[in-house]
């Protein structure tokens, strides 16, 4: 098809468009949108992919309509009618018509029936990016786009519909699907209320910059984008005759849904400076419907304030800084008044003051100890001139203040955490952290460099026998002046080592009652000392006896019998508990062996052997025997 230089512009406007829209899916395989007109319903739809898109030229769509209200009452079962059950593309001669007169008409007769899709336009950077693009592709990006820009092209496309066999006191269920790849694709609904004509939006929250003959207009589109899928921008000198800017209206060129801009912007060149001038904006929807115009924003173009201005000197003195600058005298005459700004960091600037044009020079009587400046000239009509940050120090020897409120806590990983008072001075740098593990001892540097924060957590080991740890801090200004060491904080380390065992001296068996006696756990730091006792494998906490009590030494006259193993352990203050101290093992026979165990003994001399011999009449369990040597305890031998 012939393409004129008009069609051409248009190919690349909408080829800037679907470079951002290129890689957006969809749920369906079809997406449907309605509108509701005076006297008619419009239905607009378009397939999520270029595949289903040649697929369904092919095969058409269906479009059922289904009556649900009458009179606000439910209609059931709703009335259907088969609106059309072949909606395809027009033929090629019903296209050439409109093409001469519609340029929209002509790209998507091309991407239809064309037999190659690219376009001569003197070899183009962009043109030449499109004939690099998978065809199929750009065909159906280009059809959706121009088809969005004029409904008669979508209904030649195939791809919209006019409803005008409606009634106002009904509302309707429209049903919208196609046959492809010998299955019935995905079916898309639509609700449209006839009873109902909502009125389309204004555009809203535009913004204008005016410049040098020339003004960027930016609008927001997030709540606009179901609505519109193109904006015409109106110009007007007087604020009331308003005209296009462009023939074309611009297209909403939207990123993918991560990256969605939530702006559109628009460039207009201005005739001349110093003349106001009118914008208002209106939104247009892919059924072609024009919405009404946004509220006016009007302005002034004017001439870019041009200046050469810079900070040339600066003198430190016990009075403060003073800086000095100059500027070419070619925009002087322009100046309304000069802005002094300082920072300490040259990140966030402050007004220090507002000085008359025909001064050149400014002392700041406060400084801090590091001083970024700028000087900014303010013109007649508002434009700002700025300088380069220039930086000054003065001459500092003076620490920064000593930190207070140092704070600190251990716990059992070995983790210290410590925390202090911010010092409030401008020029601070950090702070350095010192620890001793003896008071009054010399300090030493935890911390590599000065840190910036209050906070610092120290790491050091719980296995020793100290358990207390000092920290000071020092602070440090931009300068390197260091402040004094702050009070000591002592840390109290958290306690995870055991305390010694106690150990078992003796023990002493009288009649029914065992007596134990022991020597007490070493550890400076142990509280108590624990008595057990297993008795036929059951194990059982006897007593815990207090160390500060002085007794070391315990009688069991509990009323049991039989094989009793007794050990101790150490408890400190921290809740450790030690290893069990050595056993002793020990019976108690009860008044039933005794009197039913009859022990015969026999000594062999000659062979050194002592022979046992006894009765039993238990049936079951094992036999115990026990010995003791001459003032010895008796003790388990067999």
């Amino acid at each position: 098809m012939y393409m004129t230089s008009r069609f051409k512009h248009i190919l690349i406007t909408l080829f800037l468009s679907i470079i951002f829209i290129e890689g957006k899916t969809q749920s369906n395989s079809i997406e449907l949108i309605t509108y509701r007109g005076n006297d008619r319903i419009l239905l607009r739809w378009a397939p999520s992919s270029s595949s289903d898109w040649l697929e369904l030229n092919n095969a058409g769509y269906a479009l059922e309509r289904y009556t649900i209200i009458r009179d606000s009452v439910r209609v059931y079962p709703p009335e259907s009618i088969l609106i059309s059950e072949l909606i395809k593309p027009a033929d090629l001669r019903e296209w050439e018509a409109i093409a001469e007169e519609n340029d929209y008409a002509a790209i998507v007769a091309q991407s239809i029936y064309g037999e190659s899709f690219e376009a001569d336009t003197e070899n183009s950077g962009i043109i030449s990016l499109i004939q690099k693009s998978k065809e199929q592709d750009m065909r159906y990006s280009f059809a959706i786009l121009a088809s969005d820009q004029s409904f008669e092209v979508a209904q030649l496309a195939g791809l919209a519909y006019e409803d005008k066999n409606i009634k106002s006191r009904e509302a309707y269920l429209y049903k919208l699907y196609g046959n492809f790849r010998n299955q019935i694709s995905d079916t898309v609904y639509a609700i449209v209320d006839a009873r109902e004509s909502p009125p389309l939006p204004k555009v809203r929250d535009i913004e204008t910059e005016f410049g040098d003959r020339i003004v960027t207009l930016s609008w927001s589109t997030d709540y606009l984008e179901s609505v519109y899928s193109s904006y015409i921008v109106e110009k007007s000198r007087d604020g009331t005759s308003f005209h296009p800017i462009q023939d074309l209206p611009s297209v909403t060129a939207s990123p993918t849904e991560s990256k969605k801009s939530q702006r559109m912007v628009k460039i207009d060149s201005l005739e001349e400076n110093g003349v106001k001038y009118y914008y208002r904006i209106k939104g247009r929807s892919p059924f072609g419907m024009v919405g009404p115009p946004s509220e006016e924003i009007s302005g002034v173009g004017q001439e870019k304030f041009k200046l050469s201005l810079g900070i040339t000197e600066s003198k430190v003195s016990n009075e403060g800084i003073r800086i000095t600058w100059n500027i070419d005298m070619a925009g002087s005459k322009n100046i309304k008044e000069f802005v002094i700004y300082r920072s300490s960091d040259a990140k966030e600037f402050e007004m220090l003051d507002i000085v008359e044009k025909s001064r050149y020079s400014y002392l700041d009587r406060e400084p801090y100890s590091s001083n970024y400046y700028k000087v900014a000239a303010l013109s007649i009509d508002g434009q700002i001139a700025e300088s380069h940050p220039y930086f000054v120090q003065t001459e500092d020897s003076i620490p920064p203040g000593v930190p207070s409120g140092l704070l600190g806590i251990s716990d059992t990983t070995g983790a210290i955490i410590l925390k202090w008072n911010k010092v409030e001075t401008m020029d601070i740098s950090g702070y350095r952290v010192y620890r001793s593990r003896v008071k009054d001892s010399e300090y030493r540097q935890v911390t590599v460099s000065a840190i910036s924060d209050t906070l610092f957590v120290d790491s050091v080991n719980l296995n020793t026998l100290s358990k207390k740890i000092y920290y000071k801090i020092q602070s440090v200004d931009n300068r390197g002046n260091r402040s004094d060491l702050s009070e000591e904080k002592l840390v109290m380390l958290a306690d995870i080592v055991a305390p010694t065992s106690p150990r078992i001296s003796s023990y002493n068996i009288d009649k029914s009652n065992i007596e134990i006696s022991w020597i007490n756990s070493s550890s400076k730091d142990a509280v108590s000392t624990i008595i057990y006792r297993t008795n036929d494998g059951e194990e059982q906490l006897l007593t815990e006896i207090s160390m500060s009590s002085g007794i070391t030494s315990y009688v069991d006259s509990s009323n049991v019998s039989g094989n009793m193993i007794y050990y101790l352990t150490s408890v400190d203050s921290s809740g450790n508990v030690s290893s069990r101290s050595n056993e002793i093992e020990v019976f108690k026979p009860s008044s039933a062996y005794s009197e039913n165990i009859k022990l015969k003994v026999e000594v062999d001399r000659k062979n050194e052997n002592i022979h046992l011999q006894w009765n039993s009449h238990l049936k079951e369990g094992i036999v115990k025997v026990y010995r003791s040597r001459e003032g010895e305890p008796i003790s388990l031998y067999k």
